[in-house]
């Protein structure tokens, strides 16, 4: 049994995470026309989520290969060059879900959470809404913690490489100042049907960020894709 250290009370209210769901659904692409009309939301509920957050102090330096286009057309080519840099971030409450049952990408979805504005836990807050225990212990935590860290810090030295083109990219990375919380996120979560089949929506229960699940309209992507190919053809034919 983990004792959650503090609690971010939900400041949106069911009526509001409903509202949403349909606003949601209006801002999605490449989804069936109809999505907005059909699709029924079966029930939702307030989850107070314990979740594990994250503090780290990075230092990364970084080799890479840069690469400069030169010349045009028939006489272009690439002229490659070492460089190297430094990078120092610091990562402040990188939450991690310590639920068995919201699914890792949808909560990332909705983040962030404002837990600067945690508060030390008390059980009523929990008054009229449902608590999930811990399922993820710390080590484990930290071992998905310390992977979204590394590929933060590798996209960010990625952006540090000068020119055109990069290849080789090693990027070295020593942590510091580590520390971490446990603590009760809320976070709205609903199914809602269509056409038959089931599936999921959540919200941010202190931002109101929505996120979820939706089937894909295939004669819209399939449309999209003879458009993309006719203006490539296009261009080309020129």
């Amino acid at each position: 049994m983990v004792r959650p250290a503090g609690v971010l009370p939900f400041r949106v209210d069911r009526r509001g995470a409903a509202e949403r769901f349909r606003g949601w659904l209006g801002s999605l692409w490449f989804r069936p026309s109809d999505l907005k009309r059909h699709a029924e939301l079966a029930g939702i509920r307030g989850v107070y989520v314990p979740f594990w957050t994250f503090d780290a102090a990075t230092h990364s330096r970084w080799t890479a290969e840069s690469g400069t286009n030169r010349g045009t057309g028939k006489h272009r080519r690439i002229e490659w060059r070492r460089v190297s840099g430094f990078l120092e971030h610091f990562f402040d409450d990188l939450p991690v879900p310590a639920s068995r049952g919201l699914d890792h990408d949808l909560a990332r979805r909705i983040e962030p959470f404002p837990t600067d504005q945690l508060l030390p836990y008390a059980p009523d807050y929990l008054s009229g809404f449902l608590a999930e225990e811990y399922g993820v212990d710390l080590k484990q935590a930290y071992a998905v913690a310390r992977q979204r860290m590394d590929a933060t810090l590798h996209a960010a030295c990625r952006a540090e490489v000068p020119g055109d083109h990069c290849r080789n990219l090693v990027v070295e990375t020593s942590y510091s100042a580590l520390a971490f919380k446990s603590g009760l996120l809320p976070v709205w979560i609903a199914a809602y049907e269509y056409r038959g089949k089931s599936f999921r929506y959540v919200v941010n229960g202190a931002t109101a960020k929505a996120a979820g699940t939706a089937p894909w309209s295939w004669v819209k992507i399939g449309l999209a894709i003879g458009v993309a190919l006719a203006l490539l053809l296009l261009i080309f034919a020129r």
